[in-house]
């Protein structure tokens, strides 16, 4: 079974530092600018992609209400 939360968050670099400083998890990937947004994807060390978080920003604003 895999695990993918997702959603529209704060900065990423704040999520980064939280999840991967605070806590110990691990950037697994990230991309810039697809379709103008941002992602980033952390999870377990040693654990692959599933389960992950996944937290998405939009490059100007959210394109929808919260």
């Amino acid at each position: 079974m895999a695990l993918r939360p997702a959603g529209a968050y704060r900065p990423l670099q704040e999520i980064k530092k939280f999840y991967c400083e605070g806590i110990g998890l691990r950037k697994l990937g990230a991309f810039e600018n697809h379709n103008g947004y941002n992602d980033l994807m952390i999870g377990l060390p040693g654990a692959g992609l599933s389960p992950h978080l996944e937290f998405t920003q939009h490059a100007v604003a959210s394109p929808r209400p919260r």
